[in-house]
């Protein structure tokens, strides 16, 4: 048995790799809109795209049930749940959940940002150990507004923030508690105090 081998001429060759070339571009470029399309879809979809609303408000005096532990911000969420757990195990009636920084996120990096998860409170109660009742003084702040994943929020609602304090001469209250908000909704309030 004889090999037999087809010989084209160089034309044809050059044609027929100018042939390959052309759909493996045509592959690539395919890939690359799927992944550039999904990117963006996931962005918008997180709430990267979102506007935040920003406002000066009056917040009245303020209870929670809160965690007994404090602990940063990438454990405010975790924190969160646990309570959650806890709370759906007693009849106290609580309304939204909320994490406490007790630092600047503007100025101290966010993943460093002392928290604290809580449970907004109707009115003052007697809280068992070993989660604590905290208050929050009644005081002005800026409110800002925005409908995007926990994990983009901070990144737009905190210059936010900053942007309106600067418009508005107001001076960011730094002893002063902030709180997150999360709505059912899906969206996240968080009220900054101001002087």
């Amino acid at each position: 048995m004889s090999a037999f081998r087809i010989i084209l001429p160089s034309d044809q060759k050059s044609k027929h790799m100018s042939s390959i070339f052309k759909r493996i571009v045509f592959i690539i470029a395919i890939v690359t809109a799927l992944l550039f399309f999904s990117l963006i879809g996931a962005a918008w979809y997180l709430g990267a795209f979102s506007s935040v609303e920003t406002s000066t408000i009056h917040r009245p005096v303020q209870y929670f049930i809160a965690a007994p532990d404090s602990g940063n911000y990438e454990q405010a969420l975790g924190a969160l749940n646990q309570l959650k757990a806890y709370l759906e195990s007693t009849s106290l009636a609580v309304g939204l959940p909320a994490v406490m920084l007790y630092d600047d996120p503007m100025v101290r990096p966010l993943p460093k940002v002392s928290t604290r998860a809580a449970y907004l409170l109707a009115d003052s109660v007697k809280i068992d150990p070993p989660n604590v009742f905290l208050s929050v003084p009644s005081g002005n702040a800026v409110s800002a507004v925005i409908d995007a994943n926990p994990a983009i929020a901070p990144y737009k609602t905190y210059p936010a923030i900053r942007e309106w304090c600067e418009r508005h001469h107001l001076t960011p209250d730094t002893t002063g508690v902030i709180i997150e908000f999360y709505h059912p909704d899906g969206t996240i309030r968080v009220e900054f105090p101001v002087m």
